[in-house]
């Protein structure tokens, strides 16, 4: 006879038997309350929706496989909505990027309703963030800054080109690929959307497409905003 998992260690064995390690991984079990129901946490918003879509056929597997633990049902409550912004180190737009901010905020409710939790994923080290984290902080929401790694060169680096560090006023220097390096590691904590500030500069819109290319291989949308005279971006 199988036993009723009462830690989460045994859930957590109990739910990969049962499910399988792919919907496991977005999907982990949290406790079973008084009512025999199952609480799971989904890793994605995304992935919340499908359980609620998927709850009764899930169930029943379940309880094909555990018979005795009669579970009712399960409810999913998913991980706060993550809304990364990326963009060049510099961004005089302040206004655009309010309306920005507030047109993404915006959807997000009208999509996923006024309860949603969610929070605004920004680079510390340029002058967006700072004006992220402020508007997040009033509107009620949670930022989450990142900062940039300057002083360490990345595994990418070339080793034997030490012009690819840049020389600060006081003689020390900084590697110039740690902004691309940080905005990679943000898009692999993951994101449910990424708000993409594309400047006018032609370089820094270059790198900023080469991180959207990348965040598009990990299936995250992107909303672009323009600067003016911004050149238009190809897929």
């Amino acid at each position: 006879m199988n036993q009723i998992p009462q830690e989460p260690s045994e859930l957590d064995v109990w739910w990969r038997e049962v499910v399988g390690e792919d919907v496991a991984y977005w999907v982990q079990p949290v406790r079973l309350d008084a009512g025999r129901r199952l609480h799971v946490r989904c890793l994605t918003r995304a992935w919340s929706i499908q359980m609620q879509l998927l709850g009764r056929p899930v169930t029943a597997r379940l309880n094909a496989a555990y018979p005795e633990l009669a579970v009712a049902g399960i409810v999913s409550a998913a991980a706060p909505l993550r809304l990364l912004v990326l963009g060049p180190a510099h961004w005089p737009h302040h206004g655009l990027l309010t309306a920005s901010l507030e047109a993404v905020w915006h959807d997000v409710t009208q999509l996923y309703g006024t309860m949603t939790s969610s929070v605004f994923v920004h680079a510390l080290d340029c002058a967006f963030g700072a004006q992220v984290a402020v508007w997040a902080r009033f509107a009620g929401l949670n930022a989450e800054g990142h900062a940039p790694d300057w002083d360490t060169c990345g595994p990418d680096c070339p080793a034997d080109d030490p012009e690819h560090r840049v020389q600060r006023a006081d003689r020390t220097t900084f590697c110039r690929t740690a902004g691309r390096r940080l905005n990679r590691q943000m898009i692999n904590l993951g994101a449910d959307m990424i708000l993409a500030l594309v400047p006018a500069d032609p370089a820094s819109a270059r790198r900023l497409a080469a991180d959207l290319r990348y965040a598009h291989a990990a299936q995250i949308p992107a909303w672009e905003v323009h600067a003016p005279g911004a050149p238009p971006r190809s897929s």
